[in-house]
């Protein structure tokens, strides 16, 4: 099988293109014609992939795509209204960075020792020389060694907000979440990489997710160390001592963030060294790219 269609469905973060773009180029890298489509982006934020999205089909090509494109579909992120359809005439995967409530496809799970019995777990890929050579707006800060913060919660917890009082550099903020005060809100795009890329800096996680070690690894490889409660998340993307641990629980006290903070101005490049090369040596483009390649295979009964 040397073509499927990938459809990305939902609104995802710039470090989830950025990992799913490096899987495609693992697999183009390897002969594979990959298409893709979504109901949000476009074209040129996938680069050298194949992206069309969706709503600007036409009907015609719409019904063409849900009748006749594709031997192999994989589908990222919850399923279309529609994808019954696809699903009754070709090989369906399914891919979730954790474990869904039901699946809509062959399950799989992008995520490194996750899940229930039943999944197949894929690998994550990053590409560190695309995140050097990201294009865009540098955004405005001043000083150096922004600590750039990331959460998913509705709000940060009282001792994170406490720990930063005490922090004298640019606070950036990137996520949905209320920003600290005296924070900038940093635009989600690339904007995040390009920061690190000329100024340095820290990631701060104060609750971390799988999605968000994808960042933290991203991170690593611009030379960017993470903060973070203890994370098996973080443990297996970027290695035990890849990352600065904010004490021994999963809600660190105020003190014990300032600690992590602290060590991370002493050691962080250090630390981001041991990550950067955990994730480069465990999940480049070529080693998620033949994890996928085998799925592929295996799900289309061999077919080249």
């Amino acid at each position: 099988m040397r073509e499927v269609v990938w459809f990305i469905n939902g609104w995802i973060m710039p470090w989830e293109r950025r990992v799913l773009l490096a899987m495609a180029q693992g697999l183009s890298a390897k002969g594979m014609t990959l298409r893709a489509l979504g109901p949000k982006g476009t074209s040129k934020e996938w680069g050298n992939v194949s992206f069309a999205n969706w709503h600007f089909l036409t009907g015609f090509n719409k019904l063409k795509w849900l009748l006749y494109e594709g031997k192999l579909w994989h589908l990222w992120g919850d399923p279309p209204r529609w994808w019954p359809f696809v699903r009754l005439r070709t090989k369906v995967i399914h891919t979730q960075v954790e474990v869904a409530s039901r699946w809509a496809g062959m399950p799989t799970i992008c995520a490194p020792n996750f899940g229930d019995a039943g999944e197949v777990q894929l690998l994550p890929a990053f590409d560190g020389r695309s995140l050097w050579n990201a294009t865009g707006s540098l955004f405005k800060i001043e000083g150096s060694m922004p600590l750039v913060i990331v959460a998913e919660g509705p709000k940060l917890s009282q001792e994170v907000l406490e720990a930063l009082c005490s922090w004298e550099g640019p606070l950036c903020f990137l996520g949905r979440t209320n920003p600290p005060p005296k924070s900038q809100r940093l635009p989600l795009d690339d904007s995040v990489y390009i920061l690190w890329r000329e100024h340095g800096g820290f990631l701060l996680l104060p609750t971390p997710t799988p999605a968000l070690s994808w960042l933290a690894a991203q991170a690593s490889l611009l030379g960017v160390p993470t903060i973070a409660a203890p994370s098996f998340w973080l443990d297996e993307i970027l290695g035990c001592e890849g990352y600065i641990i904010a004490g021994g629980s999963e809600s660190p006290s105020c003190e014990q963030w300032q600690g992590a903070i602290e060590r991370a101005v002493d050691v962080g490049g250090g630390v981001a060294g041991v990550a950067r090369r955990h994730v480069e040596a465990r999940f480049s483009s070529e080693v998620a790219a033949n994890k996928l390649l085998e799925l592929y295979l295996d799900s289309t009964g061999g077919e080249r």
